[in-house]
């Protein structure tokens, strides 16, 4: 199988950020712990046919809310480019591979957090 790059900006890219209601400020997820995360085989696997094909590359914004359990829920592709080559469909496949601890800075859990991930889709040098 075409052997994918995944890149995960973790570091320069993906912000978690709090979205509480308004009456009740929760404690901001400030760096995402995470327990799993999709692989580069993974990406191979849901990378857009016709893309691969063309070697056409993408980039994708993906905005979760976190769970309690540290699930991706109600997954949207803020964001992606080139528009119409169906990386943003593709990137959001990959959510259920993303499991996060939702920590506060002093370790309690929480839920309710929302997390920004870049995904990038690259063919092989």
């Amino acid at each position: 199988m075409l052997e994918v790059l995944l890149a995960l900006m973790m570091q320069s890219g993906a912000v978690a950020i709090d979205s509480p209601p308004a009456s009740t400020p929760r404690p901001a997820i400030v760096v995402p712990d995470w327990r799993s995360r999709a692989t580069g085989e993974d990406v191979g696997r849901v990378y857009p046919r016709d893309a691969m094909r063309r070697r056409v590359e993408g980039i994708v914004l993906v905005v979760c809310h976190v769970t309690a359990e540290g699930t991706m829920a109600d997954c949207v592709a803020e964001q992606e480019a080139p528009k119409g080559e169906g990386f943003g469909e593709a990137a959001l496949k990959l959510m259920p591979k993303f499991r996060m601890r939702p920590l506060t800075r002093n370790g309690t859990p929480v839920g309710g957090g929302v997390v920004r991930l870049p995904i990038q889709f690259r063919m092989p040098r």
